[in-house]
């Protein structure tokens, strides 16, 4: 059963891939009086057994049970979306969205572990990453980084520790990298900034388009050409004339990254 499933988020990803990517819809945690995205999935650390009890009581009534479940949709890859619910210190699973009875497939398949409308996350021993902060980041389908999360850790389910990240880190003197997540600019705040520096400093042997990446440090780490050709001297040029530039520093999920952008010479 788990094998089929697998197999047809397989074939959904090969068609995504050709008709371009979807975004994935996210989880949801509330905390208090608050309802929030979340991008970690805990459903998938439950063992192979209580899988297939779940893609079973999933499946719809009269549905040949030989043919793998698919998604509700594109955008929702996984068929459900859970509910979670971080209370008194624990982590429980609440519900399932986008399914119409939600309540009665967690009963069946959680079965002594349902209690109350909600079941304990016992088999998860990981992190919930909220965010407190508008998108910086988005990797174009899941993945996104915020201005300021809150890291959940969790043993067995039980809250071990909370702590809050700040991924935006203002450089004294440092160039901006603030950008809307969501929209695909082939010349980004960062790389506008380059190519001001470089106005009327490179000759016209260097023209062309160039990757510049900026390191964990916010400084420029790299140079190298969009395509192959050109003159092997210029990119090494180009980023001695790039050293001094510093830029504020962006985190991902807590972690300084590197990020290449397009410059256009």
């Amino acid at each position: 059963m788990k094998r089929s499933f697998f197999i047809a988020i397989a074939l959904l990803t090969l068609i995504a891939g050709k008709v371009g990517a979807t975004g994935q819809t996210p989880e949801l945690v509330v905390i208090g009086r608050d309802t929030l995205p979340i991008l970690q999935l805990p459903l998938d650390g439950i063992d192979d057994g209580m899988r297939s009890r779940l893609m079973d009581n999933l499946r719809p009534e009269g549905a040949d049970p030989s043919l793998p479940i698919f998604p509700i949709s594109s955008s929702l890859w996984r068929g459900y979306r859970g509910i979670w619910q971080i209370a008194d210190g624990k982590l429980y699973l609440t519900g399932l969205d986008n399914v119409d009875n939600g309540d009665e497939v967690l009963q069946k398949t959680f079965g002594e572990h349902y209690h109350n409308g909600r079941v304990l996350a016992w088999w998860f021993s990981s992190q919930i990453i909220v965010p407190r902060g508008d998108v910086l980041r988005w990797d174009g389908v899941f993945a996104r980084t915020y201005d300021t999360e809150d890291f959940y850790y969790f043993e067995g389910g039980v809250e071990t520790k909370m702590e809050r990240v700040e991924n935006y880190v203002r450089v004294p003197g440092g160039l901006s990298r603030r950008q809307d997540p969501f929209r695909m600019d082939p010349y980004p705040p960062v790389a506008e900034a380059a190519a001001k520096v470089l106005k009327g400093k490179i000759l016209s042997t260097c023209e062309g388009d160039y990757r510049v990446t900026i390191g964990a440090n916010g400084r420029i780490s790299k140079v190298e050409y969009a395509r192959s050709g050109g003159n092997p001297k210029c990119p090494k040029k180009l980023k001695r004339k790039l050293k001094k530039l510093k830029f504020d520093i962006v985190k991902w999920n807590g972690k300084p990254y590197e990020e290449t952008v397009p410059l256009n010479l």
